[in-house]
């Protein structure tokens, strides 16, 4: 029984290593951020497709509020 022990002499050095890690984890970051950004649009198509109890289509909808107005408008406020 004659068996062959191959040996492979192989060296990555730590800069290499790094650029590895760093490329594997930005495709990993990539990708989970590219589901969950497809999983969000994918949710707001089948839940905000009706009209909710108040009647509103969809949400975020506020009514305006005369004499109210919001900050950066520019305008001093009434009193």
């Amino acid at each position: 029984m004659s068996e062959k022990v191959v040996v492979i002499l192989a060296y990555v050095d730590p800069g290499s290593a790094g650029f590895i890690i760093v490329s594997v984890l930005g495709f990993l970051a990539a990708a989970g951020y590219t589901a969950r950004a497809y999983i969000s649009r994918l949710k707001g198509m089948v839940f905000r497709s009706g009209q909710d109890a108040g009647g509103n289509r969809g949400q975020g909808q506020v009514e305006s509020r005369p004499g109210r107005r919001g900050r950066g408008s520019g305008e001093k406020p009434q009193r």
